[in-house]
């Protein structure tokens, strides 16, 4: 699609928008549309892509300032999937566990079996306790990978590291979060 469709008359702003966008589009697209299709399949891939794109192009036109472009495509992909994904569950029907298992409170996730929930509980609580004790430069390496879905030559750029360095980081924060207490 040109950026010709998006424009209104005398917006010359938007279409100096558009062109970057337009260049976003070509390098992230298709990388964009993988990771919906990972998510909710391919139904909805192209369709989240296509309303984050537009989302996109309307707070750059309001004059919003994304600084890091690609990770906030990430991340709106990521939620629309996850909305889709919600949407998609509350379709579905309903028996009567599932009705009492809307009335625990919202932070509690219920498993099956009661020894289930302690257990994931548990491990809940030590995967929090071993967050806590990574150093920042680990904290920021595992959101760069895990969240925003970084290689570890952009983690590298982004913290001013080497990339060896990044992948030592990663390894060690890895290595920390997964430990046993004892």
């Amino acid at each position: 699609m040109g950026i010709d469709v998006l424009l209104n008359k005398n917006e010359d702003k938007s279409r100096d928008t558009l062109l970057g966008v337009e260049a976003l589009v070509e390098k992230y697209h298709s990388s964009l549309v993988n990771k919906a299709k990972s998510m909710v399949g391919g139904a909805y891939a192209e369709e989240i892509v296509q309303d984050t794109w537009l989302t996109f192009i309307e707070l750059k036109r309001a004059g919003c300032q994304i600084h890091s472009q690609k990770a906030w495509l990430n991340k709106a992909v990521i939620n629309k999937s996850i909305n889709i994904i919600k949407r998609e569950s509350k379709l579905i029907s309903m028996n009567e566990d599932d009705l009492m298992a809307l009335e625990q409170p919202h932070n509690v996730i219920m498993c099956a079996q009661p020894e289930d929930n302690c257990e994931l509980f548990d491990k809940i609580k030590q995967l929090e306790s071993n967050w806590m004790r990574l150093t920042e430069n680990q904290k920021k390496a595992c959101e760069y990978k895990f969240i925003y879905g970084y290689s570890n030559l952009e983690i590298s750029e982004l913290m001013n590291i080497s990339v060896v360095n990044s992948r030592v980081i990663l390894s060690r924060a890895k290595k920390r979060l997964f430990q046993q207490s004892i």
